[in-house]
């Protein structure tokens, strides 16, 4: 119970022993249905979500393509034991947590639908903690319910779709807060060193919050020593969880310097990893800044900033431990900006800002509408129930606007683009208007049968929150969630009866990319494994990805030989019409884009994969053809 409803309860008890009993059991049970509701509605928004991913049989996160795919090997030690597959697990990038999560699954369930049925459990977690945490700040019911389906609209901001390392970004950072403002510091102590196996970078955020919030500034007790020490005790059992595993297997960092990576095309602007940019505005848009907001959550941005701008005491409701999660985050950010470069790194860090946003927005709202009620008194009772309610409509289409046309981290759209936007979505914004109106009419015919008073500022807050949930959802339509499809059935069934230990190389990009995920063989690379973050990585796939290219487009039918006597390849995939197409599928793939339209360009269809030995074609379907290249080697079948 918070303090407020300690304070009843000691009342009650001073008059009649039994009843603090009965109010503190009534309490727990609408806490508990509370609870229930929002893990149920966050449930079923996920499952809506993410429904093609997990009911869709050949259908996969595309990162599943990098993370997941070789952990089917928990179940089958035979599959996935070449040496791209292992250099990949090498890197650590995968961080033992996870893997030790969907090892034990994998002996209920293929580890890779484990993986996709993860959020199932990890966002109404993230719910009930963002509720809670909420319910620690105000005894207001419907905060915790607008910071809850506020949170979970952003889904492409999030990414918990697919199951990945980097969906326990908010459930390790969130956890942490709770056990902090539930003063629980002992429990708190354990979450780091738990969240850096599970997600490095949720670790480091977690023990930074705890650390920073064991400042305080009061004057005469400016740390708490006891929360600081267990601070300190939990950052040096992070170290020890986040390299003890890299020192016993010998696993060195492999970090590009910035230096190095702005020498490799492969983050430039035609690049797979496109990270640098001209201007530092242009980097702070981008996906890898950490500060891709999109249109969902730079109205976020904008809403709690505006909260803040019209009632400057707002700042004071939210208790320090929730101040420390947009510091910890800025922090490591910027430090990580300043002394060391390592794509995917830095720009993760800035995860637990949308979070703060939204439980921002359900503390500060009604307070805000409180304030501005207080200086409506002496106007009479219907003036001051329409003041507040165009007032909260105010807020709202006031910080829509801004996100979308003036925040300079949002899509900037045009006065007209802006009007069209509004067009297009008006069908959501009134349904959201209509659900609002009828919400507000039921609570005020519920609390007049009740003989209760009601509270305009209320009422208000809630219109606000409804057409703010409204355009959340129009900006959020079609949210990506990085479903793809592997289609090609009789293609995929044949791979897979081959021997496990087959590797593949060339075809179509796409197709390849979904071999290893969808027929369960390794590949000699792919697009989606070509993946620059690590040195000893990119030193093994940088060659793989040329020689496979030149073999595949190029005249010699030598340098295909060699792609088996190099790399120990099977089967070498050609689709004939990929050699008519343009080169859209190597796009973005600098060194390798130039590479494909040369030799596309100078040999085409003469190149030597179109002049193999139809007699050592294993599979064919249409333009696609699998060739033995033991077969090609040897001159023909035995």
């Amino acid at each position: 119970m918070r303090d407020g409803q300690r304070q009843t309860v000691d009342r009650w008890n001073s008059l009649i022993p039994f009843v603090p009993v009965r109010f503190a059991t009534q309490l727990r049970r609408r806490e508990w249905l509370e609870g229930t509701l929002v893990a149920l509605l966050a449930f079923v928004l996920t499952l809506r979500n993410d429904w093609q991913i997990i009911t869709g049989q050949d259908v996969f996160q595309t990162d599943a393509m990098i993370h997941e795919f070789w952990m089917r090997r928990f179940q089958d030690p035979a599959l996935f034991a070449d040496s791209l597959t292992q250099s990949l697990v090498e890197t650590g990038y995968i961080p033992p947590g996870h893997q030790g999560l969907l090892w034990s699954l994998s002996n209920f369930m293929d580890p890779v639908s484990a993986a996709e049925l993860l959020p199932l459990v990890l966002v109404p977690l993230c719910a009930w903690l963002i509720f809670r945490i909420v319910r620690e700040h105000t005894e207001w019911l419907w905060a915790g319910w607008i910071a809850v389906v506020l949170f979970l609209l952003p889904w492409d901001i999030h990414r918990f779709s697919g199951g990945h390392s980097r969906a326990f970004m908010h459930p390790v950072v969130l956890f942490m807060v709770y056990l902090l403002l539930r003063k629980k510091y002992t429990w708190a102590a354990v979450v780091p060193p738990v969240g850096v196996l599970l997600y490095p970078s949720a670790g480091a955020v977690a023990v930074a919050i705890f650390g920073l919030s064991a400042i305080s500034l009061r004057k005469g007790n400016l740390l708490d020593m006891k929360r600081f020490a267990l601070a300190v005790m939990s950052g040096a059992l992070l170290l020890i969880a986040a390299f003890g595993p890299r020192l016993l297997h010998g696993q060195a960092l492999g970090i590009f310097s910035k230096e190095e990576a702005q020498r490799l095309p492969e983050f430039s602007v035609d690049g797979q990893m496109h990270f640098f940019r001209e201007t530092i505005l242009e980097y702070l848009k981008a996906n890898y800044s950490g500060f891709h907001l999109q249109d969902v959550g730079s109205m976020l941005a904008m809403t709690a900033l505006l909260l803040f701008a019209l009632r400057p005491a707002n700042a004071k409701l939210l208790r320090r431990e929730i101040w420390m999660m947009p510091v910890a985050a800025l922090l490591l950010w910027s430090i990580a900006q300043l002394v060391l470069f390592r794509l995917y790194l830095p720009h993760r860090y800035t995860y637990p800002l949308i979070p703060f946003f939204c439980i921002a927005i359900g503390v500060a709202w009604k307070p805000t509408l409180d304030a501005f009620s207080a200086r409506l008194q002496r106007a009479g009772p219907v003036l001051r129930w329409i003041a507040l309610l165009l007032l909260s409509v105010a807020v709202t289409a006031l910080s829509v606007f801004l996100a979308l046309v003036v925040f300079p981290l949002g899509p900037q759209m045009s006065l007209q683009v802006f009007l069209d936007w509004l067009s297009r979505f008006r069908g959501t914004l009134l349904v959201a208007l209509g659900a609002a109106v009828i919400l507000i009419v039921a609570l005020v015919m519920a609390n007049r049968l009740g003989g209760r008073r009601v509270s305009a500022a209320s009422m208000s807050a809630l219109l606000g929150a409804s057409l703010l949930v409204g355009a959340l959802t129009a900006a959020s339509y079609g949210a990506n969630t990085g479903a793809r499809p592997c289609v090609n059935e009789g293609f995929f069934d044949y791979l897979e009866t081959t021997p496990k230990d087959t590797i593949i190389a060339g075809g179509d990009p796409k197709q390849l990319d979904c071999i290893p995920i969808r027929a369960r063989r390794p590949v000699l690379i792919s697009r989606k494994l070509y993946q620059p973050w690590d040195k000893s990585y990119f030193l093994m796939i940088r060659p793989r990805m040329l020689d496979m290219i030149e073999a595949s487009y190029g005249s010699s039918v030598a340098e295909i030989v060699e792609l088996r006597q190099k790399y120990g390849v099977d089967i070498l995939i050609v689709n004939d019409s990929n050699y008519l197409r343009r080169t859209r599928f190597w796009r973005k793939m600098a060194p390798f884009t130039e590479l494909v339209r040369t030799l596309k360009r100078e040999v085409g269809v003469d190149a030597a994969a179109l002049r193999l030995l139809e007699s050592c074609v294993t599979f064919e379907q249409g333009p696609l053809r699998a060739f033995d290249l033991a077969c090609v080697a040897r001159g023909g079948p035995l």
